[in-house]
């Protein structure tokens, strides 16, 4: 997905394909996915990516983060802008290398790093941009961490 062009009807498309066989409600009304709830209707989402676009921090083709936001292409309901983020931290498995992060809803993503190849970026840039971005972010995988993550968790509009 690009975002320097993506469209409301794009980034609803999206989320209406990726949804499994057992979310028929989002299949069949994916405005109601909770990126929506938490940034506004698919054109007002569509219209934060393409201003953020010109503002490119990291880019590794799948996942993209600006001076304002998060973005992994192939999941559209990933959009977190960084002031929203109350953990963030990495995490290796078998498939690579992800930055995890929580949002202020209690929300978790993983958005994928390293996968295959060298990357000049460490994920640890990325935590200090967000950080910067976010001060009462937590930075480790900790159990006192995830606790204040669930503490903090706000209730998402209806």
């Amino acid at each position: 997905m690009d975002i320097k062009t993506v469209s409301a009807e794009e980034l609803l498309q999206s989320i209406r394909q990726k949804q499994s066989f057992f979310s028929m409600r989002l299949r069949k009304h994916p405005e109601q996915a909770r990126v929506f709830r938490k940034y506004g209707p698919p054109e007002q989402v569509a219209a934060l990516l393409r201003e953020g676009s010109g503002d490119v921090f990291f880019d590794n083709g799948t996942m993209c983060m600006t001076g304002t936001y998060l973005f992994d292409r192939e999941a559209p309901e990933s959009l977190l802008k960084l002031s929203d983020i109350r953990a963030a931290y990495p995490e290796m498995r078998s498939k690579g290398e992800y930055l995890v992060v929580h949002d202020r809803w209690g929300d978790m993503f993983r958005y994928p790093f390293a996968v295959g190849s060298k990357q000049v970026f460490k994920i640890g840039i990325l935590i200090d941009k967000i950080r910067k971005a976010a001060p009462e972010c937590r930075t480790a995988h900790r159990p006192e961490d995830l606790e204040y993550v669930r503490q903090q968790a706000e209730k998402l509009p209806d």
